[in-house]
C-alpha cells in the first residue's frame, strides 16, 4: 500500500553490487507512483478556462477526488460567467451603446456589490446631460454629495433627488469615463454608493428596497452622448 498521500514515502539507498534488489523495492516505486498521479488527476497542468467542461463552481466543495479537481473548480469559480450564479468575481450583466436609457436586471441577493462603468466617446452637439442613475426605478431615497463641487447641480435633484448624480460635470464630454459602485445591494435599506472618474468623485447613498435593476441614465431633459459605452457588473 502507498504511503502519499497521506504520508512522505521514504527510500533506503542502494548501492550498486552490495544492495539485493527486491521485487518489492519496485512494487513500492510504482505503488508510489500511481499514488502520486491519483492525487494529480489527470492534465492538472492545462486549463480549462474557456472550454465545455469548465464545470460548476462550488462554494464548500468539501474533500475533491484530485488536485485537478480542486484546480478546475477554483477556475470556474475565478470566470465572470453571468450564466452561473454560483461563481465569484465580476459577472457581466449587460453591456453595449449608450445612446438612450438603459435598464439592467439585477438579482441583488447574488451580489455583493453592483459596479456600473460608463465611457463617453462622442458627446452631444447641445443639452447633454450629466450621467443619472436610478435604482429600481425609485425616484426618491437618493443622498449624495458631488465633492467636485459644493454641491450637486440642481438638475439632478439635489439630494433626494430622482436619482443618484454620478458625473462631476454638468454634462458627460467625449473622453470622460465614470465609474459608479453601489454596495449592500440585497439589504431591504439603506445602500452606500461611491462614484469616481478622471473629473471628479463623490458618494452617499440610496434608501430603496433590494436591488432588482439599475436604470442609466441622464438628467432631465438632456440628450444622450453622441457615442458611449456601458457595462454592469454584479461582484460576489
Amino acid at each position: 500500500m502507498a504511503t502519499y498521500p497521506n504520508n512522505i514515502k521514504s527510500f533506503t539507498t542502494k548501492v550498486d553490487g552490495v544492495t539485493t534488489v527486491a521485487a518489492a523495492d519496485v512494487n513500492d516505486l510504482q505503488s508510489e507512483v500511481v499514488a502520486v498521479q491519483t492525487a494529480l488527476g489527470t492534465n492538472p497542468a492545462g486549463s480549462v478556462l474557456g472550454t465545455s467542461s469548465i464545470g460548476t463552481y462550488t462554494a464548500v466543495p468539501g474533500t475533491l477526488n484530485n488536485v485537478s479537481a480542486r484546480l478546475q473548480n477554483l477556475e470556474a469559480g475565478l470566470t465572470a460567467n453571468a450564466t452561473d450564479g454560483a461563481r465569484v468575481g465580476y459577472t457581466l450583466l449587460d453591456s453595449g451603446n449608450w445612446t438612450a436609457s438603459k435598464t439592467v436586471t439585477v438579482a441583488g441577493s447574488s451580489y455583493v456589490k453592483i459596479v456600473i462603468v460608463i465611457n463617453c466617446t462622442t458627446q452631444a452637439t447641445t443639452n447633454q446631460g450629466a450621467v443619472l442613475i436610478k435604482v429600481n426605478s425609485a425616484t426618491s431615497g437618493y443622498k449624495y454629495a458631488n465633492f467636485t463641487y459644493a454641491s450637486p447641480p440642481t438638475s439632478a435633484g439635489g439630494t433626494n433627488g430622482v436619482g443618484f448624480l454620478a458625473s462631476a460635470n454638468a454634462a458627460f464630454l467625449t473622453g470622460d469615463s465614470v465609474t459608479l459602485e453601489i454596495y449592500n445591494v440585497a439589504n431591504a435599506g439603506r445602500k452606500t454608493a461611491v462614484w469616481y472618474s478622471d473629473a471628479g468623485y463623490g458618494a452617499g447613498s440610496i434608501d430603496v428596497a433590494a436591488v432588482t435593476q439599475v436604470v442609466l441614465a441622464v438628467t432631465t431633459g438632456a440628450n444622450y452622448p453622441a457615442a458611449a459605452t456601458y457595462s454592469v457588473y454584479g461582484v460576489k
